[in-house]
């Protein structure tokens, strides 16, 4: 293990030390903001021999125009402390739709190629959305949608999902349980209540705000039903969350393995072990509700689970009876989980129990109007970090989203509406940690908190962008300031960073010539034929890894450990003890405010039409369309001819041959060779089967 480690660490190394100085937006730029190049000048760090100053000869280079720019130190030449690099920044001109590359006419250094096009994250986002097609259990993934990670079902055989022991009395056939579905939380093949509030909370919200950068042709089972694919990936979650839940407003905290060594093979469906659900707890019974009410609110806004939304709403008022009724008599749960299904700790404080009762006493109130709901939120708001002291943070999106969401609401109470909106203020005045509006407060311009590049930083790199919109009403600062950050936090995701790669795995198809090679996942990790995109396919595309982590346990190996806080990374995934998983698993709530974030900046982008058969049971199915053009046929594939699909190549395929013959636009099955054009080679190619009776 420790061999494979000097080998990953000295190739990353090696990778970093021979990249281009340059760093930028991986995929691109939108035409219309303020986009940024870096010129890296490594101070600190395992790459701090490298070295760069760059000439006054720096021109960015299209197809048939060039435009000279101009590049300026950072903060007079200082070293930047979160990333221990000094630098110079480009802003770039405005330029029309192409791909660019910047030169350095003095050195010959040159930049990766990268887009200006408005189109430029559509492709991102849609490879993030499908990381949760690839994390569910309990379903198939068809070769025609995820190929070559296509899989069978999971956890479904016998003692698993669909009859899940109960951990604490395992041999009990009266406690077998059916909680098949879900999305597998992180790296590991667990599902979780609590850890599923923030990435249903934070995925409902991205469709809420922009609805428009949501569409059904994300090549997955149910692409095609004319609902955008992001709600069937959400309603997959919400039924699963609804079997963990019980009628009398209990609900289960996990599923899982009780044993590290069990449930670890790739692909998911070759395991075989059993798998257990765990006890009933407070936290997660709050949790449930939360995620249910809000999903029947959602379900009445937009029209979609309306079968399901009467029994979420009742489910979710049975949930937060049980967990007011704890709050109010001192009796909430916060050490449930013990730790007999491994690994994660499900268990809530009771400041995150009673913030989420909160939460769902809004959607509650919005969804029948009823005081009790009004009565608790005034009873207790107050003690919400919002409103006791004016600070609104990225580690708490979907609790700040339902307060702004009661202001707004018809009934509301005045009182507390206006100490909303007076907190959103204040917080943009005084800014708690510099989270919003500066861009110019380290040399990459996505500036947070040191203390937040911990474990799973990226979910923090996305939420503080997502953070700029969700107070901007309030702000003072124009709106062009707020969007600028937010932008900011996308270029650092996609390769504007120390490190000069894109932090989503193996991206390369989609513009991104650095991107993440390997994660911690037990379906695509380590020993799996999908161990890394440098030796195989790799993991499939979109799985936004965990982070930098300045925390990271073992600190013999450098980098991750020993870094200044943006280069605490290292594109790796050994197992125990190399603590991998600190560094580079991906988890649902990393990628949900991704998919929030980057969907503001796709919204209302025009997606190209891709005419072709978008029904997957077709002879002609293509998976690179997005547009139905009416061509599909289901006979064909079966039988070279048989274009009536009678099981004859006979008098009428011929007939019907003729019909077409000169037809160039769709055409169907008579194009027998595909060449766009019924001709004289489609009636040979029937005719030299004439006769024949199909299998």
């Amino acid at each position: 293990m420790r061999a494979s480690f000097l080998i990953i660490s000295l190739l990353f190394s090696t990778l970093c030390a021979s990249q281009s100085p340059f760093r930028l937006d991986l995929f691109g730029y939108l035409p219309g903001e303020v986009n940024r190049v870096v010129i890296a000048d490594p101070q600190i760090g395992f790459n701090a021999a490298d070295s760069y100053s760059p000439s006054d000869q720096l021109t960015v280079v299209g197809s048939s125009s060039s435009w000279p720019v101009s590049a300026t130190a950072w903060s007079g030449g200082a070293t930047d402390n979160h990333s221990g690099d000094a630098g110079w920044v480009i802003e770039l001109p405005e330029l029309p739709p192409g791909a660019y590359h910047i030169l350095d006419g003095g050195t010959g250094a040159i930049s990766p190629t990268f887009e200006v096009e408005t189109t430029v994250y559509q492709q991102a986002l849609k490879d993030a959305g499908r990381m949760f097609f690839h994390n569910r259990c309990g379903a198939a993934k068809a070769q025609a949608h995820a190929d070559p990670w296509h899989d069978d079902v999971a956890f479904n055989h016998p003692g698993q999902d669909t009859e899940c022991r109960y951990i604490y009395d395992a041999q009990n056939p009266g406690l077998f349980r059916d909680v098949r579905g879900g999305w597998f939380d992180a790296g590991d093949f667990n599902k979780y209540v609590t850890f599923a509030e923030r990435p249903v909370c934070n995925l409902m919200e991205a469709y809420v705000e922009n609805p428009d950068a949501f569409g059904d042709d994300w090549n997955i089972t149910e692409s095609g039903n004319g609902i955008p694919d992001l709600l069937d990936e959400l309603h997959w979650e919400l039924e699963w969350l609804f079997l963990m839940t019980n009628p009398d407003g209990t609900c289960h905290n996990k599923v899982g393995t009780s044993n590290y060594s069990e449930n670890v093979n790739s692909p998911a469906s070759e395991n075989f072990d059993p798998r257990y659900y765990g006890p009933t707890c407070t936290s997660s019974s709050i949790s449930a509700a939360h995620m249910l009410a809000k999903a029947a609110w959602f379900s009445g806004e937009f029209d979609v689970w309306t079968s399901d939304a009467g029994a979420w709403q009742s489910r979710a008022e049975a949930c937060w009876t049980l967990g007011a009724s704890a709050l109010e008599a001192s009796t909430l749960e916060t050490d449930c989980d013990d730790g007999s299904i491994v690994s994660g700790d499900a268990d809530r404080t009771v400041a995150q129990q009673e913030e989420t009762s909160i939460a769902t006493a809004v959607y509650l109130f919005a969804l029948t109007g009823d005081s009790q709901y009004q009565d608790f939120l005034l009873s207790r708001a107050h003690n919400l970090h919002q409103l006791n002291n004016d600070y609104w943070t990225p580690y708490t999106l979907h609790i700040g989203d339902a307060l702004i969401r009661y202001a707004f609401l018809p009934g509301h109470d005045e009182d507390l509406a206006n100490d909303i909106e007076v907190s959103l203020t204040q917080f943009n005045i005084n800014n708690w940690e510099n989270y919003l509006h500066s861009t110019g407060d380290n040399l990459y311009h996505a500036y947070m908190p040191l203390a937040s590049y911990h474990w799973g930083s990226n979910e923090v790199m996305s939420a503080a962008g997502i953070l700029q919109f969700q107070v901007m009403p309030w702000g003072n600062q124009p709106e062009s300031v707020y969007r600028e950050k937010a932008l900011a936090h996308v270029h650092y995701l996609h390769g504007f960073n120390p490190l000069a790669a894109c932090y989503m795995t193996n991206m390369e198809a989609a513009g991104a010539e650095a991107s993440m090679t390997q994660m911690y996942h037990t379906a695509f990790g380590e020993g799996t034929i999908f161990d890394s995109t440098e030796d195989g396919d790799g993991p499939p595309p979109g799985y936004v890894v965990g982070g930098p982590n300045k925390n990271f346990t073992v600190q013999s190996i450098s980098p991750p450990a020993g870094q200044p806080a943006e280069k605490s990374y290292l594109d790796w995934n050994d197992d125990w003890p190399s603590y991998s998983w600190e560094i580079t698993e991906p988890s649902i709530y990393n990628q949900a405010v991704y998919v929030r974030l980057i969907a503001n900046f796709c919204s209302g982008a025009s997606v190209p039409a891709v005419p072709g058969c978008t029904e997957v049971e077709a002879c002609n199915y293509d998976p690179e369309a997005n547009a139905d053009d009416g061509s599909c046929e289901y006979n064909s594939c079966q039988c070279t001819g048989d274009l009536d699909g009678d099981n004859l190549v006979g008098v009428s395929d011929v007939l019907q041959l003729l019909s077409l013959f000169g037809c160039t636009v769709n055409c169907g099955v008579a194009d027998i060779n595909n060449n766009g054009l019924v001709g004289s080679s489609d009636v040979l190619l029937v005719l030299a089967q004439f006769g024949n009776i199909c299998p």
